[in-house]
């Protein structure tokens, strides 16, 4: 594990080794977007399928029946995405912020064996992102219900991702076919939307 400046934030030294493969192979398979939900929905859009985890499109999980549904969706939808594009470790792609915000470091302290990966500019600040393999996903997941925190979930060859949101999940898969298919087959938990939000 690297040391981090305040916040989620790192410097260019603690970038760990194996940053330019996971870069090369990111941006292989997922040209011009960071690996963040909002990105890749924009991006990618005909790879992205959302879904609601809470009735009506509700934001907030009240109840602990309420949360147990939102991680046995996300579960679901991995597996899925899994089953689809291919197997092997489940990566946790945390995204933070400097100390100049006031949720920098939320994402990186639920990561314990985090390794620095890549920095994007924002419109305000940069985003860090960070990588931790075979973690704990439970506690991420019930940061991320409450909105206390912002990953990306995939699999080692990052063919496909699952961004979960406090009132949803968002899917990208290989290509639009697969994304079909796993829209069709979770229809029911699907946004109404036109746009799919």
């Amino acid at each position: 594990m690297h040391a981090s400046l305040p916040g989620g934030a790192f410097a260019p030294t603690d970038v760990d080794p194996r940053a330019a493969d996971w870069s090369a192979r990111w941006d292989r398979l997922w040209p011009d977007a960071e690996p963040s939900g909002p990105s890749l929905r924009t991006v990618h859009p005909d790879r992205w399928v959302r879904f609601h985890t809470l009735p009506g499109a509700a934001r907030v999980a009240q109840t602990p029946a309420d949360r147990a549904r939102v991680a046995r969706i996300v579960d679901e939808l991995c597996d899925a995405a899994r089953a689809a594009s291919g197997d092997g470790p489940l990566l946790v792609v945390g995204e933070d912020w400097d100390a100049a915000d006031g949720a920098g470091g939320w994402t990186r302290h639920l990561l314990p064996g985090a390794r620095a990966w890549r920095v994007a500019d924002g419109a305000d600040a940069p985003a860090y992102f960070w990588v931790d393999v075979d973690v704990d996903v439970e506690p991420v997941l019930a940061a991320v219900i409450d909105d206390r925190a912002a990953v990306l979930l995939t699999d080692a060859g990052m063919r496909w991702g699952v961004a979960p949101y406090d009132g949803g999940v968002d899917v990208f898969l290989p290509d639009a076919e697969t994304r079909a298919a796993l829209a069709e087959r979770f229809s029911a938990w699907r946004s109404p939307r036109p746009d799919g939000l």
